[in-house]
């Protein structure tokens, strides 16, 4: 007698909102007696991991502008992500070099996602459009000398100083000029305008809507597709946390695998605003195997509303 094979759970609806698409718990919920287990006896060593990763962050910090002044700052990225617990492979970074495009648009999964970036694109070439929560890390280090000014989403005036970023680096680029457009150091590299088009985290298993704005602005896109690989029993994005709880989190574990695909420039064509974003979008879900959703920031905005409540 044949043994009859197990059923098959059947995957929440891809467009039903729910916490399969926005992780708001730190444990996993597979994670089981084993995984509970393990982070019982890794806590002792996870702690003094955490403890050592902090100390090692303010001197990694400390270090970046000089390794940036020395022209080795992206190499120096590399290397302090591994230490403080991400491992970045970066394919398609040739696409990035040949690209004179100033806007970068990858799908979000987490908190780190910018930062996992770095690996390709170093912070001081980088302008990031970030919301309000990170602005006490950025602080830290912009007070050790980090040549970073990002636009953040709190500000009302958000899509006029992005149309002027963009708008500048074209016509720097026009003109042959080298210097950044947030920046007096005449030395100083363009900087690239990183933006997050979902507007909010999602857990990797889609991407959702694109806001448009940034599409209808006439500059090309560098489309990069994000994947994390988690192997431990404890989520280092959750969502309804502080930045920094998720900060902990990653210098607790092990380490994590970041995937960074950065895939070949897009222009619009005929395209209008949301033609282009959605040509942006399907190529990096083509790229990581993921569905384009319906689902929305607002989406995930009104589910956490009622997962407090």
């Amino acid at each position: 007698m044949t043994s009859q094979a197990p059923l098959l759970v059947a995957p929440p609806p891809l467009e039903e909102p729910g916490e399969h698409h926005w992780n708001f718990s730190r444990l996993k919920k597979d994670a089981g007696c084993c995984g509970k287990a393990f982070l019982c006896l890794w806590a002792p060593f996870g702690l003094v991991l955490l403890l050592t990763r902090i100390c090692m962050f303010f001197v990694l910090a400390l270090l970046y502008p000089l390794a940036h002044r020395l022209r080795f700052g992206r190499k120096y990225i590399v290397v302090a992500q591994k230490v403080l617990g991400a491992v970045v492979r970066v394919t398609g970074r040739e696409h990035l070099v040949e690209s004179r495009t100033p806007l970068i648009v990858p799908n979000h999964i987490s908190d780190f996602d910018a930062c996992m970036i770095w690996a390709a694109n170093p912070p001081a070439e980088q302008t990031l459009v970030v919301n309000e929560h990170w602005r006490p890390v950025i602080r830290v280090v912009q007070c050790l000398g980090w040549p970073i000014n990002p636009i953040y989403t709190s500000h009302g005036n958000v899509r006029d100083t992005l149309r002027e970023a963009i708008g500048d680096f074209a016509s720097a680029e026009r003109s042959g000029s080298r210097r950044s457009v947030f920046s007096s150091h005449p030395n100083q590299p363009l900087s690239r305008v990183l933006l997050f088009a979902e507007g909010k985290t999602s857990f990797g298993l889609m991407v959702m809507r694109f806001s448009q704005y940034a599409f209808t602005l006439g500059a090309p896109v560098v489309p990069v597709a994000m994947r994390l690989h988690n192997r431990w029993p404890m989520h280092i994005q959750c969502n309804g946390c502080s930045v920094l709880r998720n900060i902990a989190a990653l210098f607790f574990l092990p380490w994590v695998t970041y995937e960074v695909t950065i895939l070949p420039e897009e222009t619009a064509g005929e395209l209008d605003g949301v033609g282009f974003a959605e040509k942006v979008r399907t190529r990096i879900c083509d790229s990581l195997g993921v569905p384009a959703s319906e689902l929305t920031a607002k989406d995930k905005e009104t589910f956490a509303k009622r997962w407090r409540a």
